[in-house]
Order: C-alpha cells, then structure tokens, then sequence
C-alpha cells in the first residue's frame, strides 16, 4: 500500500505522490477560469460548459425535467430530484454526515485558518443575509426568554465565557423534539468543537 504525500493516506496507486482524490481536486483547482457564454444566463467566468450551459444553469434544467414525485424511505417527504433513488437530498447528506464525523474533523483541524478566512469574507459579501441570521436568532432567544428569566446572570455568563468555549443551551432553543428556554440554568460552556458537532441536538439519558 502506497502513501500519499497530501493527505497522508493509504492509496492502491498514486499520480504525482498523490493519490486520485486529492491529484483530481488539484488538478481542478489549477484550471484557469474562462471568460465563456453560457446559452443562458450569457457571459460567466467557469471552467467548462455541459451542452452550452454553466454549471448552475445545467442543474436546474435536470431539476426541472425531472418530474417524477419520489417519497423518501426516511422522512416520507415528497421530493423531485435528478437522482435515481428513493432517499431525499437532505436525509442522504445527514446519513454522509453521520458517516464522516472523523474525516470532518480532520478537514475542519487541517483548514481551519482558511475556513475562518472564508466564513469572514463570506459574511463581507453577505452583510444582509449575516443580519438576518442574526435577527432570527435574536427572535428565538426573544421569544424563549420569560419574564422570570435573570437578565443580569445571562449576560455575566455570556461576558465571563472562557477563550475556545461557546455558550451553550443544554436544551436546544430550537430542537427536533424539543424547545428549552434561554434561562441562566439552560446555559452552559462547552468546548467550541463540542459545541458544534453537537447542533441542535439533546439526548435524554434513562437510568
């Protein structure tokens, strides 16, 4: 078994020490952006045409010729999707996410200072859209917060958060099954990592 020289994996074979996954996203990455006209949308800077079409273009044209209504295996949910299977575009990314937990840590170890550097351009970009991110969480914690609530203790636990932890709602604000409030005893710190892999999620642990 050969080692890559990028990822550090095991791989059957290798192209330039590298093995096909990471030689592919490199090869890809090198292509130059063309000034090319899609039949659509016109002018745009891509990599390529399929059938004279930029790659947004051509998805939604498969989308909108699909029109058998498929019923997912998982949540029974109607959905048209250009794939030929019985399971829906959200629950298959749950189950890869599911299946990944590892190797998305280790992407998110490896890139972590180019995905913060993404996430503050991002938002650069998107000003509008980060405020009502923002807004809408704001809502949640609003209307979660009763009037009983010790506004004071709130704000000291969020002021007094440790470096590397999140404040977190032990009973998720907005969870599958279950909604807490935003009380002092509903927060807690957690490492930033935890905080995150953990979501929206709340296990309920019987003795």
């Amino acid at each position: 078994m050969k080692h890559c020289h990028e990822c550090n994996k095991d791989a059957k074979r290798l192209i330039k020490s590298k093995c096909n996954t990471c030689y592919e996203r490199s090869r890809r990455s090198s292509l130059p952006l063309l000034q090319l006209n899609c039949n659509q949308c016109g002018p745009v800077n891509t990599k390529k045409l399929t059938n004279g079409l930029c790659t947004s273009c051509y998805m939604k044209v498969l989308r909108s010729t699909k029109t058998i209504q498929n019923t997912c295996t998982n949540c029974h949910s109607s959905f048209s999707d250009i794939c030929n299977n019985n399971i829906c575009a959200s629950c298959r990314a749950k189950d890869w996410r599911s299946r990944s937990l590892d190797k998305i840590k280790d992407y998110k170890q490896k890139n972590k200072d180019r995905l913060i550097k993404a996430v503050r351009e991002w938002t650069v970009k998107n000003q509008k859209k980060r405020n009502a991110q923002q807004a809408y969480r704001k809502a949640l914690q609003l209307k979660a917060t009763p009037k009983w609530a010790d506004i004071g203790k709130i704000r000291e636990i969020y002021q007094n958060c440790p470096s590397g932890y999140h404040v977190d709602h032990i009973i998720p604000l907005r969870g599958k099954n279950i909604c807490g409030l935003h009380i002092e005893t509903n927060l807690q710190y957690l490492p930033a990592q935890e905080n995150l892999k953990k979501s929206n999620k709340f296990e309920v642990l019987l003795g």
